[in-house]
């Protein structure tokens, strides 16, 4: 992994556990796109409300263990084990970056949640 990839990671999971919802959004591109099974979330505007949403169901929440990292050109995809105030949650997470570092497309991984 590169350590592009490697800070991404490091500051996604860091900013997921302070529970800031507004600096979340702030990785992302103006343009981005969040694709889940129940539809998807476009722009800033709606990727805040996603994450809104996944806050207000799972709470903040801590990274346990970064189990796999695969890295290919604009593509970083991990599997990890994260604690919530639901439990211990697998989560596999899919970014693809733009040239600037900012995650242009996210296929978030917590099972079962899909912003309901």
């Amino acid at each position: 992994m590169t350590t592009r990839g490697q800070k991404l990671i490091d500051q996604y999971y860091a900013t997921m556990a302070a529970g800031d919802v507004e600096a979340l959004a702030a990785f992302y591109s103006l343009d981005a796109l969040v694709i889940r099974f129940d539809g998807t979330s476009t722009g800033i505007a709606e990727i805040l409300e996603f994450f809104t949403k996944m806050h207000a169901h799972y709470g903040q929440y801590e990274l346990q263990s970064l189990d796999q990292v695969t890295e290919s050109g604009d593509v970083l995809m991990w599997d990890a084990l994260v604690t919530t105030s639901n439990g211990v949650v697998q989560v596999t997470e899919v970014l693809v970056l733009d040239e600037d570092g900012k995650i242009r497309r996210h296929m978030p991984g917590f099972r079962g949640f899909w912003g309901k």
